[in-house]
């Protein structure tokens, strides 16, 4: 009997994503888990589902895993990391997602809300304590996998926090908006203290399980997405080649090769 590959994640890993930009764009490929499975003589275990966040990622994989009486039929567990500011909820055992946006905003998979509408949901928060709490998943699926003796990788599969200060989904940049979007964040100052938080748990991840780990390329990490594709440039013709567009930056075909591959490499290297 084959060994499970577990997976979970986002709209980067999930099976059923479909293109908002181009929703009449046949996206038949295989994923990266799927090609990954094969590359390893495994099973496929996908649980990604687009638009979730980071407790939908931990919750389904410990579910899984726990719900398997004998951890031997396990034979890697990967957790693709999404952004920090989408807030997952359950009723009964289905997932919601929301996902917080400085200024609004739109999207297909999710609902969107202002800052406002988000602490009267659930609870109150900025940027820097939504990292810390990804950071916090980060290291309870690491103590998981190493509880049970399971083979296991974890990655940012997008970046965690710069697109809410970025200013997520907005696509008019003109000065009136970047003024708006200043007046609710402090970038600099931000990102000063995200790093920061990022590094107090350096000494507590294991580096040799997290795929561009410490996550920022101003640390020296990365965010897999954009690592495995040589850039974020639109005019990076290595990098176009990967995604869908140049208005749908999801992994196409080659890209799903590509990222099945990175962690091929890396599953190796910590198993040689």
């Amino acid at each position: 009997m084959k060994k499970k590959l577990i997976v979970s994640g986002c709209s980067f890993t999930s099976n059923h994503f479909r293109s908002a930009v181009h929703p009449e764009m046949d996206l038949s490929w295989p994923r990266w888990p799927e090609l990954l499975a094969k590359e390893l003589n495994m099973e496929c275990v996908n649980l990604a589902i687009s638009g979730q966040g980071n407790d939908f990622i931990l919750g389904t994989l410990q579910d899984y895993v726990l719900g398997i009486k004998d951890k031997s039929e396990i034979g890697l567990v990967i957790a693709a990391w999404s952004q920090c500011f989408r807030l997952d909820y359950q009723e009964g055992n289905k997932w919601e997602s929301w996902i917080m946006d400085q200024l609004g905003g739109f999207g297909q998979f999710q609902h969107h809300i202002t800052t406002n509408e988000y602490n009267e949901f659930q609870m109150r928060g900025d940027i820097e304590g939504w990292v810390r709490k990804s950071l916090r998943l980060y290291m309870n699926f690491q103590i998981m996998c190493e509880r049970y003796d399971i083979p296991y990788l974890q990655t940012q599969m997008i970046p965690l926090y710069i697109d809410y200060l970025r200013g997520l989904f907005i696509v008019d940049k003109k000065l009136e908006t970047w003024r708006a979007r200043q007046q609710i964040v402090d970038i600099g100052k931000a990102d000063e203290s995200i790093l920061e938080a990022i590094m107090e748990y350096d000494n507590l991840i294991n580096h040799d399980n997290f795929l561009g780990w410490p996550i920022s390329k101003k640390l020296g990490g990365f965010s897999l997405n954009l690592k495995a594709f040589k850039g974020y440039e639109k005019d990076d013709e290595e990098y176009m080649k990967c995604i869908i567009s140049d208005t749908d930056s999801h992994p196409n075909a080659l890209g799903n090769k590509i990222l099945a591959k990175h962690f091929k490499e890396k599953y190796e290297k910590i198993n040689s």
